[in-house]
This record gives C-alpha cells, structure tokens and sequence, in this order.
C-alpha cells in the first residue's frame, strides 16, 4: 500500500437545512440561515474544494429536525458529487432532539436510509443497531472513525460504552498502527465553549462522556507518543474554526455551515505525521440581515448581562 505523506479534507458541520418549517428553533433566534442560502453556500464550498480535497467529512446535523423534506433536500444537494469522496454522521439535529414525535431509532433509520451513499459499509452492516462507529480506510495509511453522539438522545451528546470499546480497539490494532487517525464526533468532547452562537447565550450542549472518551485518546497518545489522531467535531456553532493540540491529539472545530455568524467550513491539509500542512476558512458573506439585527437586539434586552 503507498503511503501518502498527507492528505487533503474537505469539513463541514451544522448544515442545519430547514425546509419548510417554521418556526424552528434556530431560525426563530437567527443563528441559521434559510435552507435555499444554506444549500447555496454548500454548493459554493463543494464547487470550489470538492476536486482538491480527497474527501469531504460531514460532522452532522444535516438537517434543524430530520423532517424527510430536509432529508431530501441535503440529500439531493450532495448527490451532485461523487459519494465515495463524501463521508458523514449524524448529529443531535438529525435524529435525536428532545422535543422530536418519531422516536431516536425510527429517525437514524431515515437517516442511514436517506445518507447510506455517504456511509460506508462495516464492521457492521448499515442497518444494524449497532452500527456506529464505522471504520474506513482511506487513501495511503489514514484511517477515519465516524462515531454517532446522539445516544443520549436529547441534544447533550453521549458516545456510550460500546463505540467507546470500538474507538479504543481502533486506536490499539495493528492493523493500523501506521496509520494517522482520525476520529469524527459531533459534540464538542473539550467542552470550551461556554455559550451559544451568535448572542453568547448559555450554552449546555455538552458530550455527557467526554471524560471517557478524553481518556481513551490520552492513554493512546502517551503509549505511541501522540501525533497520529486527529479528533473533528462541530455542534458549537463557533463563529470560527480552531485547531487544538491536548495530550498530543490535535482537535479541529469545525463552524456551522448553516450558521450566519463568521466562517462556513475548514479545508486543511494533514501530514502523515499529524501535522497541519494548510488550513482554509473564509468568512460568510452577508452575515446581520435587518431581522437578525432585530433578534439580537431582543436578546441583548432579555439578557443584558451577556452582552456587557
């Protein structure tokens, strides 16, 4: 097998496609964009990273509620491109809100359903239960782990005990101990972001096991000396992105793509080694309409103390 001294991604996360309700929630604070703008931008960052990058990682939340027309509406939006560059997971949006009808396990099976091109087959097949977290090679000696986040069912994150085993198996095979490693979550598992968006309001999100799962990338990093995992993840809807090294484990951020407020994506190069070769992420255009400008003059009066 040829080992490819670095490879070229394409992340996005927090697509958050609407469709046609409303009010949703994020539409209703102005943090997300409608879903005619959000499939626009991402046609703009595919059209213009798709045939550099080797892969494009999706890090969830397609949709703001896992409705079938937002299912389609992303789904269609992809299926533009080549679906073996195209890698995905699901996010709390997609399959797992608290105040959803259809139940967590009905949701993942549209999801898996709607996004299997973008799915990759085994260890398990796609339809089992126990299907996250997958594992596929990828060019030269990279490997990914897309791992789902939403068992906790609500939209705190947790990973559980099973995927939690799987992520270590992963991290410890021979197999691919000559491989850089990436692992793609959903929820943020460092928990430095303290609030929400674009109004710093409270924010509680939270990856329930990140101890766990902290833990398990820390033991592996001091046994091989660091620097072959790379750790992706969204939900935050940070206004940019951010590269952080822990315990020899670099994290990458990646902004909502459906969000209003700063950067829409991150294009980066990494090295075999793990190091960050190139990193790209542009501002969105137009970021403050006069609704928004009115929302957050709402907000800013409901909670003063914030915005101090």
């Amino acid at each position: 097998m040829a080992v490819n001294p670095a490879i070229r991604l394409l992340l996005i996360s927090d697509i958050h496609c609407v469709g046609n309700v409303w009010p949703a929630f994020n539409r209703v604070t102005g943090d997300t964009r409608a879903s005619e703008k959000a499939l626009e931008t991402l046609e703009t960052v595919m059209d213009r990273y798709f045939d550099a990058a080797d892969y494009v990682l999706i890090a969830g939340d397609l949709t703001d509620s896992g409705k079938q027309s937002q299912y389609r509406a992303v789904a269609a939006a992809l299926g533009k491109y080549d679906a073996a560059k195209i890698l995905a997971i699901p996010g709390n949006h997609d399959v797992a809100n608290f105040n959803y009808l259809r139940s967590r396990k009905s949701k993942m099976k549209t999801f898996k359903r709607t996004f299997g091109a973008f799915l990759p087959p085994g260890p398990e097949p796609l339809a089992a239960d126990d299907y996250f977290p997958y594992v596929k090679e990828l060019d030269g000696n990279f490997a990914l782990i897309g791992m789902d986040t939403t068992e906790g069912n609500t939209a705190k994150g947790r990973i559980g005990e099973w995927q939690l085993a799987r992520l270590e198996a992963f991290l410890e095979s021979d197999r691919f101990s000559a491989f850089h490693k990436i692992v793609m979550l959903h929820h943020d598992p460092l928990g430095k972001v303290k609030f929400y968006s674009g109004f710093d309001l409270p924010y509680g999100n939270i990856l329930e096991d990140a101890d766990n799962f902290n833990r398990i990338l820390a033991r592996h990093a001091e046994r091989t000396g660091g620097g072959d995992v790379t750790a992706i993840f969204g939900h935050t809807h940070s206004h940019s992105h951010q590269v952080e090294s822990v315990g020899g484990v670099n994290h990458i951020r990646v902004p909502s793509l459906g969000g209003i407020f700063g950067e829409d994506f991150v294009y980066v190069e990494i090295s075999s080694g793990g190091s960050i070769l190139r990193l790209e992420s542009e501002l969105a255009p137009g970021a403050g309409d006069i609704r928004t400008r009115k929302l957050q003059s709402m907000w800013k009066t409901l909670f003063p103390d914030r915005f101090s």
